[in-house]
């Protein structure tokens, strides 16, 4: 009996013979060195106007600015491998709160899906009641480690002198 052809097929991690793992020290992507690193438009660019991408303070990324910036970052990854483990990475986020679970990045932050029950609103324009269906919209928790980041220069310095602490308005304290 002749043998059959089989198609091509993707690798198979899993059922792969096993082999000697690969060594990654002095890898620039290794947990050694790995840390938050926060990637920044330089110039502070607002979006265009009209798309509404535009944070209040003008500063922003968008996608493909995050990959530019890792590519130039990482030179020996092509800027294709960056841009298809940046889509990776943000589909499988998505896809997770699609599914209703909760995506944890630990020490940036956690991703989750709040439930916003069905209501009843009102017409602004008319004031006319309106029945409002139950929503469910992504939501972001910042990490310690990024919260402390961000709020560096509002911690105040040991030095500075703090006023007395007042006495409560309501204090029953009599003379």
């Amino acid at each position: 009996m002749p043998a059959v052809a089989r198609p091509p097929q993707l690798w198979d991690f899993a059922n792969a013979p096993a082999e000697k793992p690969f060594d990654f020290s002095g890898f620039p992507l290794t947990p050694s060195t790995l840390g938050i690193t926060l990637v920044h438009v330089p110039g502070g660019k607002k979006a265009p106007s009209g798309t509404g991408r535009g944070s209040p303070s003008g500063k922003g990324m968008i996608k493909s600015q995050l990959v530019a910036r890792l590519t130039q970052r990482y030179p020996h990854l092509y800027h294709r491998d960056v841009e298809r483990i940046v889509s990776t990475v943000l589909d499988a986020i998505s896809q997770a709160l699609a599914k209703g679970h909760r995506v944890e990045l630990r020490g940036f932050g956690a991703f989750s899906v709040k439930s916003r029950p069905a209501r009843t609103g009102r017409n602004p324009r008319t004031g006319a009641a309106v029945t409002v269906e139950e929503k469910k919209a992504p939501f972001f928790r910042t990490g310690k480690e990024l919260r402390e980041r961000l709020n560096v220069a509002a911690t105040p310095s040991p030095s500075s002198s703090s006023p007395a602490p007042r006495e409560p308005a309501d204090s029953h304290a009599g003379p």
